[in-house]
């Protein structure tokens, strides 16, 4: 186990609609009405992953890694394009965060190979271990919300 340290919460925050579109970190499916972030992170997350990574790799001389984290990311993002939502947020919620578990696993076992750092190399093993039993979670959950809806309409 790594340490990080411990989060204090210094000072709490009345909650409102307002504070809530500013700290959507959805940046490239904005709902209508949610404003986007002027964050320079959030900018640099939109731009596209395979560009970004193919445009660094000669330099750094990663090309092998970064294929791994593109194809990682493209991934992620077909199998949730390819979810169906349903306008349930527990089952949405869930049905969208298995393919994100899953592409930090995916992500995780690249960097196993080609990192170096120990104290990373940890904290990525504990992470491919936390994500498996999140998506075993998410799914048993979603086949849960999946069999009540069926009860509750009859079939």
């Amino acid at each position: 186990m790594v340490d990080l340290g411990t989060l204090t919460n210094q000072q709490d925050r009345a909650d409102s609609d307002a504070l809530q579109k500013k700290l959507l970190f959805t940046p490239g499916r904005l709902t209508d009405g949610i404003e986007p972030s002027d964050d320079p992170l959030i900018a640099a997350r939109m731009v596209p992953m395979p560009n970004l990574l193919s445009d660094a790799a000669p330099a750094l001389g990663i090309d092998d890694f970064a294929r791994a984290l593109s194809d990682s990311v493209a991934k992620m993002d077909r199998a949730m394009r390819a979810v169906a939502t349903t306008g349930d947020p527990d089952h949405d919620f869930a049905a969208l965060m298995i393919p994100h578990h899953q592409a930090a696993i995916d992500i995780t076992k690249a960097f196993l190979i080609y990192g170096k750092d120990p104290a990373l190399e940890r904290l990525a093993k504990e992470s491919i271990v936390t994500h498996g039993a999140q998506i075993h979670v998410l799914q048993t959950r979603l086949k849960a919300l999946q069999a009540d809806s069926r009860v509750r309409s009859g079939e």
